[in-house]
């Protein structure tokens, strides 16, 4: 076994039995041979678009986030808390630091660097519980911005390769699925891979079978977690993730 980091995969070619890939390291490149190739590229899915797969995307939300110092006493409760234009997510962590994300569509606010802060300050009005929990740990705040948004593959496995975890479907983290998720899509991924390894193709038939039921059946949770809220009928963020269920 041959582990890489700091690498990223520049070419990929068939072969008649394998694949050949370039990948590109800080101290050059490299050339691999592999029997199967397992796309674990999360959202970006890169590999997999490589192969001719497509995303297909059913919102476009994102996370605004960012870490606060620590603080005495440490609080490690985990908070969600709802506003107009999407919700609030904080977490104490263990060294004693609070990660705290707005969730909410692009267009609902500025992302620019230069209007990120003020808008996200802005929106924090909206979210007492939030809010006073961020009073308890007095800093400046750096805010980055990642994509949460919901999509599926249109194909996650192929001919000798497979798209794993967020790279084969991605949920909303309202979810609360990462950790499970991720544990059960490698169970499955290892299981195909070793089956394409031997040329048989039931494993993947399968498995492509597994990712649309798990999809529906995330789907169908999604509508009910946001058909809870019923504060904002008429709010364009939570407009749109009623209308989810019927774009599939």
């Amino acid at each position: 076994m041959r582990i890489t980091t700091e690498a990223r995969v520049a070419a990929l070619s068939r072969l008649a039995d394998a694949w050949q890939l370039l990948v590109i390291r800080t101290i050059g490149g490299l050339e691999v041979r592999a029997t199967v190739v397992i796309d674990a590229t999360g959202r970006a899915a890169s590999i997999a678009k490589r192969l001719g797969a497509k995303p297909i995307v059913f919102d476009r939300l994102i996370g605004i986030f960012g870490r606060l110092p620590a603080a005495s006493p440490r609080n490690h409760i985990v908070t969600v808390e709802a506003v107009e234009h999407g919700w609030w997510y904080s977490a104490g962590l263990a060294d004693g630091t609070v990660v705290v994300t707005f969730m909410t569509d692009p267009e609902l606010i500025a992302t620019s660097k230069a209007a990120r802060t003020r808008n996200w300050y802005d929106r924090l009005k909206e979210a007492s519980m939030t809010a006073v929990r961020i009073a308890e740990h007095p800093g400046t705040i750096e805010l980055q911005i990642r994509t949460a948004r919901t999509q599926r593959l249109d194909e996650p496995v192929g001919d000798r390769w497979l798209a794993v975890g967020d790279a084969a479907m991605s949920f909303d983290p309202l979810s609360s699925e990462g950790i499970s998720k991720g544990l059960a899509a490698g169970q499955k991924a290892a299981a195909v891979a070793a089956a394409l390894c031997e040329g048989h193709r039931f494993e993947a038939d399968g498995y492509r079978d597994d990712i649309s039921t798990e999809f529906a059946q995330y789907l169908a949770k999604h509508h009910r977690y946001y058909a809870v809220e019923r504060r904002w009928p008429d709010a364009l963020f939570w407009r749109r993730r009623l209308s989810m269920r019927m774009q599939v």
